[in-house]
């Protein structure tokens, strides 16, 4: 993107070290809960061990 949205998403990035949002963040702990499958560790531990893992939550790592 160029722009300010781009220049603001760049700042972002950099300050974060790349991640735009950290685990324990208020958005991280929202995202878990409604993808838990991709951004639960456990949870995608146990569908690994399972066998259930969906076929997109495969490509998130």
């Amino acid at each position: 993107m160029s722009g300010k949205v781009g220049e603001h998403i760049k700042r972002a990035k950099a300050a974060a070290e790349g991640n735009l949002c950290l685990e324990g963040e208020p958005e991280w702990q929202i995202m878990a809960n409604l993808l838990p499958e991709a951004l639960n560790r456990i949870t995608r531990e146990e569908m690994v061990y399972l066998d259930e893992l969906l076929s997109w939550a495969s490509i998130v790592t």
